[in-house]
């Protein structure tokens, strides 16, 4: 750092100016900057600002359903464009509120919403999962007034915040903060990206690879497949054709392949139209073998 001084007392006389380099270490060692846990409990501190976990279904939950769905509307109407219809308190219930979760009874556990309340009014709330293993960050709104404050990626520093609080005290047992989805083509979610270390799922293999060695392939498609070991694998066989589950929307039963057809035959005198066929085939080759033996398909026919 230079600071200058000035011998002569006249603000005019510049050529008489006198320069003295000084080191700032002379001054002492620096203080330590403020840890990620630190800046966060002093937001917290501030009395302006209040975060509260409310567990779905509580009666806490209940005295501010209003103003979660009033929030909701707002950002869904003016975010998404979405029609009254599509954001009114029943929708909003069964997307966001209505969790198998609520009907267990397990201590820090279950479903929740993180309200984000300033100067007394809400202005966003995150959807949260708490469980074992992880905090699963399920949706997050917010108030389209206060969309310059970046709250996406504040909201994922404060459920980090609280991940890392569970993990220290009630839930020793959770070690991961799940995001939800990532869409490397949509300008919404590309905060996710900038929390390092993570890790991104492969839609095939489902087995977790380093953000930063998936972007060049984000980059240059839309669909990725991560796991190059399973990249490789054979088109499915006629054993495994045979095998896959399908449902038909007349008696929803579920039933193998084979059976269907042969079923369809009896009845219509015809071959199954191909267009199941190739829909297995793309299960198969999108999700893999593993994955695709788990999914029922349903018939149109």
């Amino acid at each position: 750092a230079v600071v200058s001084t000035q011998s002569t007392g006249k603000i005019a006389a510049k050529r008489n100016v006198e320069w003295e380099t000084l080191d700032v270490r002379d001054f002492g060692p620096l203080p330590a900057p403020p840890s990620f846990r630190e800046r966060i409990d002093a937001v917290l501190a501030n009395p302006r600002f209040r975060l509260r976990l409310v567990k779905v279904g509580s009666k806490e939950f209940e005295e501010t359903f209003a103003d979660t769905h009033a929030v909701y509307a707002r950002y869904q109407s003016t975010i998404h464009g979405d029609t009254p219809d599509k954001c009114n308190q029943s929708r909003f219930h069964n997307f966001l509120c209505n969790s198998p979760f609520q009907h267990r009874e397990v201590e820090n556990q279950g479903a929740y919403h993180q309200q984000y309340w300033l100067d007394g009014t809400l202005i966003a709330v995150g959807v949260l999962d708490i469980l074992p293993r992880c905090l699963s960050s399920v949706y997050f709104y917010y108030d389209p007034s206060y969309e310059g404050l970046t709250l996406g990626t504040l909201s994922a520093l404060f459920e980090l915040h609280l991940a890392s609080k569970l993990s220290r005290t009630a839930l020793p047992s959770l070690r991961w903060y799940y995001m939800g989805f990532y869409i490397h083509s949509c300008r919404k979610m590309r905060y996710k990206g900038r929390f390092r270390p993570s890790y991104l799922l492969c839609p095939r293999g489902y087995t977790w690879w380093p953000l930063e060695q998936c972007l060049p392939q984000l980059d240059a498609a839309k669909y990725c497949e991560f796991d190059t070991e399973r990249a490789g694998e054979t088109p499915v066989t006629d054993t495994e054709m045979a095998c896959q589950v399908v449902i038909s929307p007349q008696d929803w039963q579920p039933m193998r392949y084979d059976i269907f057809q042969a079923i369809h035959r009896a009845e219509v005198g015809e071959e199954l139209p191909d267009e199941l066929t190739d829909a297995i085939r793309e299960l198969y080759r999108l999700a893999g073998r593993e994955n695709a033996r788990l999914i029922c398909l349903v018939s149109e026919e």
